[in-house]
């Protein structure tokens, strides 16, 4: 009987511990040898073997459907994200969006959630996940073939292998394959995300996160034939959001050796001035965009713009 009774306790103490999603209550941070500091972040994860780094973006993937984009940030209050990223799920749900799992957990001390999901279509579904504190946030989002139980524990797997080192670097090198010079002006690096650079005033902007700062964004891309007709149809999308455009300025030069073609403007959004610059230019390999957008307060970094495009190489 008391072997009974001690067997049933510890049966009770591991579902209590780690329910049937396979996810723990409480992840122990194990710093491995097979860690990997993911580019661009302090993030150390055990990679799968199967899966690569992405060479423009954050992402590590396996094939066009089976992909982990990773981003740390410090700009986020990670109390009300997670309260935004419960909030969508309901939304989700009031819209028929079946969800596969939801849990709140720990990773170290680091509070986390978890989600998965059914992605855009029935043959996919989504992982999401998240885990920080007062210093930093970590977001991890994973697409994959729907119903595949053995990739999504493969990558639920290397998700919770996650921790931050804070004496770490983060190592953008492995991205920039431009170079430019930001001597005497106010800009700064700011963050890297989705294939682009983010410059801001002292580095200290919210640049991914807040579309009304000042900022200049250095985007890679894969190379166009026509320069002109690329950058017509990006202003297209980036002033749809804008209103009362004027001053409209264009010419096609050569920067450096290259083709570039620039656009500059002044527009309003949400009632507040904002000048823009753009340039465009690249070889049979890769375009760079390079577009500023200077508001108000801070119209006077729009000349930094143009005397960081002159020092653009490739």
């Amino acid at each position: 009987m008391k072997f009974f009774t001690l067997l049933l306790l510890s049966f009770t103490a591991l579902i209590a511990s780690c329910d049937s999603s396979g996810v723990p209550n409480k992840v122990k941070i194990k710093k491995t040898a097979k860690h990997q500091q993911i580019p661009g972040t302090r993030i150390f994860m055990e990679i799968p073997d199967d899966f690569t780094s992405h060479p423009r973006e954050l992402r590590l993937f396996k094939d066009k459907q089976t992909y982990i984009n990773i981003y740390e940030t410090d700009r986020l209050n990670f109390k009300e994200y997670l309260e935004m990223m419960k909030e969508d799920a309901e939304k989700n749900k009031t819209k028929k969006i079946p969800y596969y799992l939801e849990k709140d957990f720990k990773i170290g001390n680091d509070k986390a959630l978890i989600h998965i999901r059914k992605g855009e279509t029935w043959e996919t579904e989504y992982i999401h996940m998240k885990f920080g504190n007062k210093q930093y946030m970590v977001l991890a989002f994973a697409q994959m073939p729907a119903g595949n139980l053995k990739l999504r524990k493969k990558i639920i797997d290397a998700m919770l292998s996650m921790y931050v080192d804070t004496t770490a670097k983060a190592d953008f090198s492995a991205f920039a394959d431009f170079t430019i010079d930001l001597t005497g002006t106010a800009l700064r690096f700011d963050c890297y995300s989705d294939s682009s650079f983010y410059y801001s005033p002292d580095g200290k902007g919210d640049t991914y996160f807040d579309p009304m700062n000042t900022d200049l964004r250095i985007q890679k891309m894969d190379a166009v034939t026509n320069l002109k007709t690329t950058a017509d149809s990006m202003i297209i999308k980036f002033s749809s959001a804008q209103s009362d455009m004027s001053n409209r300025k264009e010419r096609s030069f050569e920067l450096n050796g290259l083709p570039a073609y620039e656009i500059t403007y002044d527009a309003t959004k949400a009632g507040i001035k904002v000048k823009v610059y753009q340039l465009l230019t690249g070889n049979k390999n890769k375009t760079i965009c390079f577009t500023g957008k200077a508001f108000d307060k801070e119209l006077q970094v729009y000349d930094d713009f143009v005397k960081i495009a002159k020092t653009l190489k490739l």
